[in-house]
């Protein structure tokens, strides 16, 4: 799950969600902010969304019309594991 030091524009996505303080985000709320914040494509940050998925970080579940992505992995827990790497 957490054996390589995320892209930067995955973890920049995943420091966005991580700032929010939810639990659980919605991709379309999460997509218009990174539009709105930093130019980004809905389809990007919906395929970083599926990236950071299948790397374990974040649960998605379908609820209706939108997909709903749950944090799995801490801020704390990522920040450990990358001072570790760095030592």
């Amino acid at each position: 799950m957490l054996n390589k030091k995320l892209p930067d524009a995955e973890l920049k996505l995943m420091k966005f969600i991580w700032n929010l303080g939810y639990k659980t985000v919605i991709s379309k709320d999460v997509a218009d902010e990174m539009d709105e914040n930093y130019g980004w494509k809905h389809t990007t940050t919906i395929t970083i969304l599926a990236r950071l998925t299948k790397k374990g970080f974040l649960i998605s579940q379908r609820i209706r019309r939108h997909v709903h992505y749950t944090v799995l992995v801490k801020e704390k827990e990522y920040l450990k594991l990358e001072r570790k790497r760095i030592f």
